[in-house]
């Protein structure tokens, strides 16, 4: 007896999303078992330092990125692309952000300067140390959702789910080890 090809549909849907979901839920229950250890670590003072921290180098890295991703996916797709030249699309993008979150780093360097000089408390806690780990943070961030994206693209949910993991439990890893070693 064969299966209502819709109902292939709607099982393979469901599969991708439990393993795309499950990639995403497990990194996230990383990222919040390791609150604690962030917690311990730092004062109140020290959390509206990391959140200020947090919030500027996710602006800076939406500018790095100024869309790549969402572009890449939109050529990639398209009717007009052929196959062989998804690579060089797919390494174009890559350059391209390696290029913006260059800058951008450059950008929050520049920022950290001006906050350096107007508010010379907060620059205190956080330390060129500190801002230049958050930079970096935010580059490898910035790349790692390029790879996911780009993994995505080749519709292999299993590859996606393990570089997710890998990736995404590094960086929350090397963030909780940056904030409890820098104070």
């Amino acid at each position: 007896a064969q299966q209502d090809p819709s109902m292939n549909l709607v099982k393979a849907v469901l599969r991708d999303s439990a393993i795309y979901g499950g990639a995403d839920f497990l990194s996230k229950l990383v990222a919040f078992a390791s609150f604690p250890f962030i917690a311990a670590a730092l004062t109140p003072a020290g959390f509206g330092s990391l959140d200020l921290i947090l919030s500027s180098t996710t602006l800076i890295g939406v500018l790095a990125n100024c869309g790549i991703n969402n572009s890449l996916q939109r050529f990639y797709w398209d009717h007009e692309t052929l196959v062989e030249q998804r690579p060089a699309l797919v390494s174009s993008g890559a350059a391209m952000l390696l290029v913006f979150e260059c800058a951008a780093a450059i950008v929050g360097a520049v920022v950290f300067l001006a906050i350096k000089a107007r508010a010379p408390d907060i620059v205190a806690q956080v330390g060129w140390l500190g801002a230049a780990a958050a930079l970096v943070m935010m580059v490898a961030t910035q790349a790692s959702q390029y790879l996911l994206d780009v993994v995505r693209l080749h519709q292999a949910p299993w590859r996606f789910f393990g570089v997710s993991l890998v990736t995404r439990v590094a960086l929350a890893l090397a963030g909780v080890a940056t904030v409890v070693g820098l104070r």
